[in-house]
């Protein structure tokens, strides 16, 4: 017995149960550090999610009323994904700042959108119309694979 498919979700009723702007407070409690990549265009997204240095509390001295100190932590890795057309993708996060580096296939070419853009973990990335013609005035990306 063949089930039934079920139908594609529309990601315009999708998008509009989506907050834009910052998340609620369950969803901060829930997954404190994850972020949504929405692409709303018809072309692919290559996104690269690059965190920031972690720190962590080294020292803290009260009696001379200063004197606090951080470690910096840790080996980062990249994130780097593709995100199809009319599609929403969740990363997790190290932290609640990172980076991110956005391409858009555009005629068979991956033309540049951000390199390096600072986000914070408080809301979604949104891919729209206008980042198309954003892109567009861009050099093209030649992809390396590492």
């Amino acid at each position: 017995m063949c089930l039934p498919k079920k139908p594609k979700k529309n990601i315009n009723e999708t998008v509009a149960t989506t907050t834009s702007g910052p998340r609620n407070f369950i969803d901060r409690i829930v997954e404190p550090r994850s972020i949504e990549l929405i692409n709303h265009l018809e072309n692919p997204i290559r996104a690269i999610i690059t965190p920031t240095p972690v720190k962590n509390l080294k020292y803290l001295n009260i009696m001379k009323l200063g004197g606090i100190g951080f470690d910096i932590d840790g080996n980062y890795q990249k994130q780097e994904l593709v995100i199809m057309p009319q599609s929403i993708k969740k990363v997790l996060l190290d932290n609640s700042k990172f980076y991110v580096s956005a391409f858009i296939l555009i005629k068979g070419k991956w033309k540049k959108l951000w390199i390096s853009r600072l986000f914070r973990s408080s809301g979604s990335i949104n891919f729209l119309d206008r980042h198309i013609e954003e892109a567009e005035y861009s050099s093209e990306y030649i992809t390396t694979e590492v």
